[in-house]
């Protein structure tokens, strides 16, 4: 059953910053999860952190490919009954786009893995393969790019005492907002949800939902 909190924990993949820019950022802020299973619901919560790097390797007048990579550090979410979830992921991902006007179209094609120990116990360490699609719209210093990704975590997975966990298909809605602060620095706010609305195992259905709070700088070179 422990395992099976520890795959709830996990959360979607997020990425901030300009698209077809080279920069490196830092953010901190607050994660939240909670899983509601037979009416019984359970969270977890705290802070988190995250360092990424963009880098803009085709940068054509219609057309552009970002290569992207993050780690996200949460190293003490309170549980129940006074447990803590650590929680690490490093993400990888290639960003086609083309330019529509004054917005950019871009797919995500991301692998992450993602680490977790609960009590100091490991539990996961696994790697996912996810999809998505968004826009970039450019406002003189203000910058909005609204994703959405799919992906699924854990399908098949045994956690232990004959559970096998079925189904963990989830949308994944991301908006991050920059602000251009000076030539070099952008100061970035980012919200993210993770609805999972019918994971299963063993037959048994419950709802999910992880949602964190960013805030950061970018700082472009």
């Amino acid at each position: 059953m422990k395992k099976f909190f520890a795959l709830l924990l996990l959360p979607s993949i997020a990425f901030a910053g300009k698209i077809g820019e080279n920069y490196v950022s830092a953010q901190v802020g607050f994660a939240d999860v909670g899983v509601e299973l037979m009416d019984a619901k359970v969270t977890w919560d705290g802070f988190a952190f995250e360092l990424a790097g963009n880098v803009a390797v085709v940068t054509e007048e219609s057309y552009g490919l970002d290569l992207h990579l993050s780690l996200l550090h949460a190293p003490s979410l309170e549980g129940p009954v006074s447990s803590e979830a650590d929680v690490t992921f490093l993400n990888g991902l290639a960003r086609p786009y083309i330019h529509l006007g004054s917005s950019k179209f871009f797919a995500n094609l991301a692998f992450s893995n993602a680490s977790w120990e609960i009590n100091g116990e490991s539990l996961l360490d696994e790697t996912e393969f996810s999809p998505g699609l968004g826009i970039e719209f450019s406002f003189d210093k203000l910058t909005i790019a609204p994703s959405i990704d799919y992906v699924n975590y854990g399908e098949g997975t045994p956690l232990g005492n004959g559970v096998t966990w079925e189904d963990g298909k989830a949308l994944i809605y991301t908006i991050p907002v920059s602000f251009q602060y000076s030539e070099k620095v952008d100061v970035t706010f980012k919200y993210e949800i993770a609805d999972f609305e019918e994971l299963s195992f063993n037959g048994l259905k419950n709802s999910y939902l992880y949602d964190s709070v960013m805030l950061g700088i970018d700082y472009k070179f």
